[in-house]
């Protein structure tokens, strides 16, 4: 369940999806519940930049493109134009441990 895409780690601000490119985990990447894991990114390229960009959620959801679920909150608030990654511990009890 944990895997980048099911995980759908969103980085979003309330004005629009952004340009966040997540540079780990990558799918090939197993996550542990209760184990401290790295999410990274990096700017794409494409507007809006991530100085435009600023303050963002990060959060652990399930679900497709039309309707997510979500599991566990990251942070309610990072800079990801100041901050390039943040440690974090899934809570095991949100699903088994994977890469899917």
């Amino acid at each position: 369940m944990f895997s980048l895409i099911l995980l759908s780690l969103s980085l979003y601000a309330s004005s629009a999806f952004a340009t966040v490119f997540i540079t780990s985990p990558t799918a090939t990447l197993t996550l542990t519940g209760g184990q401290q894991t790295t999410v990274s990114w990096q700017d794409n390229g494409a507007s809006p930049n991530l100085a435009q960009f600023s303050d963002a959620k990060v959060s652990i959801f399930t679900g497709n493109a039309r309707l997510q679920t979500l599991l566990q909150e990251i942070t309610s608030s990072v800079n990801v134009a100041t901050t390039s990654s943040i440690q974090f511990t899934p809570d095991p009890s949100i699903g088994p441990n994977g890469n899917e």
